[in-house]
């Protein structure tokens, strides 16, 4: 079953008329939903899924990349919140980037 994409920046007039919920508020529902959803193929791309050491990087990726990164992290086993190079691999082929422009990757437990 697929899942639809959600532009959170120009939810529906309609959708916003037929709540008893404001914008903030069905965002909020949403990510709730999305941290409840990590670790899943229900993961959609707005939770944070990852440590302190991929912050910088994860937090301005599109929701998309996040998602990407996610889904191939769980297909891999990979572990997005302890360091590990693994991780910085996963991101930089999903980001099509030199792993070194992200971190140096040498120093990476």
């Amino acid at each position: 079953m697929g899942h639809k994409n959600i532009n959170l920046e120009t939810l529906s007039d309609e959708v916003l008329e037929n709540s008893n919920l404001t914008k903030d508020e069905i965002i909020n529902n949403i990510l709730i939903q999305d941290i409840r959803n990590v670790g899943t193929e229900k993961y959609i791309g707005m939770a944070f899924f990852w440590g302190h050491e991929y912050k910088h990087t994860l937090r301005d990726v599109s929701i998309q990349e996040r998602k990407k990164i996610h889904n191939v992290g769980i297909t891999k086993g990979i572990d997005f919140i302890n360091p590990n190079k693994e991780a910085w691999y996963c991101i930089s082929e999903v980001l099509k980037c030199d792993v070194n422009t992200l971190v140096n990757i040498k120093e990476v437990a």
